[in-house]
């Protein structure tokens, strides 16, 4: 495991119970590692979502950058620094940030 890199975009259309277009939005994601040593990544990635492409629906924007560990066979850590905006036509809204961490293990 080492280097990768992963694009994503998508546009996203919601329709009703009869078949017609509701919305149209799109969602687009980035994600980059590099290898720090054996078992150990670096990771960063960022996020772009849209649920409707007008002014008044705003951009949801969320950036991750953390270590990416396999410590032990079966295991897995994840450790993520996250912030987040959303960002209006005319304004925007305080950042969040959050700190993740998940345990993966495989029976």
């Amino acid at each position: 495991m080492g280097e990768y890199g992963l694009i994503e975009k998508y546009i996203i259309d919601t329709t009703g119970a009869v078949g017609d277009l509701l919305q149209s939005g799109s969602y687009f994601f980035l994600e980059t590692t590099a290898l720090l040593a054996r078992g150990y990544l670096f990771h960063i990635s960022g996020e772009r979502y849209n649920a409707e492409f007008k002014p008044s629906s705003p951009d949801q924007w969320r950036w991750t950058i953390g270590i990416l560990a396999f410590p032990a066979p079966r295991f897995e850590l994840r450790t993520d620094f996250v912030t987040g905006r959303s960002l209006f036509q005319d304004s925007g809204q305080d950042d969040t940030w959050a700190f993740w961490e998940q345990l993966h293990v495989s029976l």
